[in-house]
């Protein structure tokens, strides 16, 4: 649709997520209703996708970064579950452990929904994504 777009992975530390956010909305000029951010979450179940439009940080350290750097918390995020680690598992050894090669294939699903979900984003059509793709819970 004619639109620019920046795709960007940080380099820096997951923690400081918001130094490479700010200094790219910064150098753009980039409004804060252009940014989208996708994340790991251990707050929801594994593959589930939570879509919204703002909101807090939750524990995520990395949103915390963003969002202490940005001064707000009016961007667009998406959210992909990682689930919760084992009960004896330490936080860290779990969120950087490899995927086996079944969990890889649910994540194909999920990664999949959130290329569509950022493409709908792109169409200033969040909220068909939100009601599409959003996690619920039974």
């Amino acid at each position: 649709n004619n639109e620019d777009v920046i795709v960007v992975k940080p380099k820096t530390y997951m923690n400081l997520s918001g130094l490479a956010v700010k200094e790219i909305s910064d150098f753009y000029h980039i409004d804060i209703k252009d940014i989208l951010v996708v994340y790991d979450d251990k707050d929801i179940p594994f593959a589930a996708l939570r879509l919204r439009e703002k909101g807090n940080p939750g524990s995520h350290n990395g949103m915390k970064n963003i969002t202490e750097l940005l001064q707000s918390t009016d961007f667009y995020r998406i959210r992909v579950g990682i689930g919760t680690p084992m009960e004896n598992q330490d936080m860290v050894d779990f969120v950087l452990s490899k995927f086996s090669s079944e969990e890889l294939k649910v994540l194909d699903s999920s990664f999949n929904d959130v290329a569509s979900s950022c493409d709908l984003f792109v169409k200033n059509d969040f909220n068909m994504a939100m009601n599409k793709y959003n996690f619920r819970k039974k």
